[in-house]
């Protein structure tokens, strides 16, 4: 009965939860927002999980800790966040500064095939974009300018399937292939009422539709330094990938379709390689000190536009986390665990002689039921985004999430009641 509820629960969350996602008018560069967060173990870490494993929880950061899973045990996780972004700057009008969303973040399932051998298999969003604002647009042939309003949503979403490996003693390694696929809804709207003359606005519509498989490749080492200290060590990297895309444009005004194609673009977007490394300090299985670093190589395209520029982004993370063990039957269970982290972020875009910045800090916790299967996990990110030097845009943010847990033995008649 507990599986049939469990099952039922998660598959209520992704059809009934609605996603209304947050505006940033920084998404309306490339492919949008890149998600940084997994809503994992690591999230009240500031996601700092390169070089971290466990039996029980997922580390989505690199595919090697899946081989770190317990024998007989498959673990499903679903995850919720909650966003609230406030908007600062010039342009951002006085009673509409502010944007929330509510949305289902992830749903996946890991189990042990081999004692060599974790597997895990999911859903989560890859990028958002979402963006309304007010500009203006040269009309060509003339010193005039017209009012323009682009308006966009869309995304990418992910589903993977990620291999860890243990190959040698405290050696695992891990793969991970992914399905990147998803759409983008484009709308510009010209308004034509130039010196006294007034006519329709003419809307052009822009759809597009892409796909793409990615690879993603990572390995991890822990040593025991004496009998209180270990070190885990993770790296990951992924390959360049061009994606394809089908467009659908559409131009209109009140009264007909003005056109209206169908193209397909073989180089729609180019994903950069990437490579990033992970240690962890762990004191007695008890508390842990981790550090992330991850580079996104984008300079090397040459991407450029009016007033901006992608350029390579640097993410550094720290995190910190004390749980609490207490015995149980043969062994131990894990009780709770408290987190706080601090990240800082280059990302991928450069405007108005200014490269965007995303910094924060982070807090979380996770609870365990002693006599059941299910736990949960919290995380709070604090953070800010953008600047308003340069006419530019500045978000403060606010999120929260919470990540179902549960798991079960599989396949076997083994009870286990270690952590």
């Amino acid at each position: 009965m507990q599986k049939i509820f469990i099952m039922a629960l998660f598959v209520l969350c992704i059809k009934d939860a609605g996603a209304q996602n947050t505006s940033s008018p920084y998404s309306v560069i490339g492919i949008g927002d890149i998600q940084q967060s997994s809503f994992d173990r690591s999230s009240g870490m500031a996601n700092t999980g390169i070089g971290l494993s466990s039996g029980r929880y997922l580390y989505h950061a690199n595919p090697a800790s899946y081989g770190k899973l317990e024998p007989h045990y498959f673990t499903m996780e679903v995850a919720l966040r909650y966003k609230n972004v406030s908007y600062s700057g010039n342009g951002v009008s006085a009673g509409n500064n502010t944007s929330d969303d509510l949305s289902v973040e992830k749903l996946v399932i890991a189990h042990k095939i081999k004692d060599w051998w974790g597997a895990s298999i999911g859903l989560m969003p890859y990028s958002t974009s979402n963006y309304a604002f007010y500009s203006t647009k040269d009309v060509q042939g003339t010193n005039l300018a017209a009012t323009t309003y682009y308006e966009g949503s869309g995304g990418f979403n992910q589903a993977y399937i990620g291999n860890g490996f243990a190959i040698a003693k405290n050696l695992r390694a891990g793969v991970q292939a992914t399905i990147l696929f998803g759409n983008f809804t484009q709308e510009e709207t010209l308004y034509t009422n130039l010196i006294g003359i007034t006519t329709s606005p003419v809307v052009t519509t822009t759809k597009i539709y892409s796909s793409k498989v990615l690879f993603k490749g990572g390995l991890q080492y822990d040593l025991a330094i004496n009998k209180h200290w270990a070190l885990n060590i993770g790296a990951v990297a992924s390959q360049q990938s061009k994606l394809n895309a089908n467009y659908n444009i559409e131009v209109t005004d009140d009264e007909s379709t003005i056109s209206a194609k169908e193209t397909y673009k073989a180089n729609y977007f180019t994903l950069p390689s990437a490579y990033g490394g992970g240690i962890a300090l762990v004191k007695d299985n008890k508390i842990t000190f981790a550090a992330d670093y991850q580079r996104q190589l984008w300079s090397n395209f040459n991407y450029k536009g009016f007033n901006y520029e992608l350029r390579n982004s640097d993410r550094m993370s720290v995190g910190f986390e004390y749980k609490k063990r207490t015995p149980y039957m043969n062994g131990y269970v894990e009780k709770y665990f408290l987190q706080a982290g601090a990240f800082y972020n280059n990302s991928y875009l450069h405007a108005y002689g200014r490269q965007l910045k995303d910094y924060g800090l982070s807090f979380g916790a996770g609870f365990n039921a002693r006599r059941s299967q299910f736990g949960y996990m919290l995380n709070l990110e604090l953070g800010r985004r953008g600047t308003t030097a340069s006419n530019l845009i500045q978000e403060n943010y606010v999120q929260f999430g919470v990540t179902f847990s549960y798991r079960d033995l599989w396949l076997t008649k083994v009870k286990r009641y270690n952590d």
